[in-house]
């Protein structure tokens, strides 16, 4: 699954469209006009159906599992 979030919105939640059952590996970058936050360690928490990002940012992410 792959998809982008263009909230900016700081601690925000973004769901998935399909739930994982068991596994899930996500990653996912933020995208800043000013180039201040254009990486991955912003991700605050996973699930297999979710995740959530700090970063006030534009979110670009692909999500893989079973």
């Amino acid at each position: 699954q792959w998809g982008f979030d263009n909230r900016y919105i700081n601690r925000r939640t973004i769901t998935l469209p399909i739930s994982f059952n068991n596994f899930s590996i996500i990653v996912a970058s933020g995208i800043n006009t000013d180039e201040s936050a254009n990486c991955g360690y912003h991700m605050n928490t996973k699930a297999l159906n979710s995740f959530s990002y700090l970063y006030g940012v534009p979110v670009c992410y692909i999500a893989l599992g079973i």
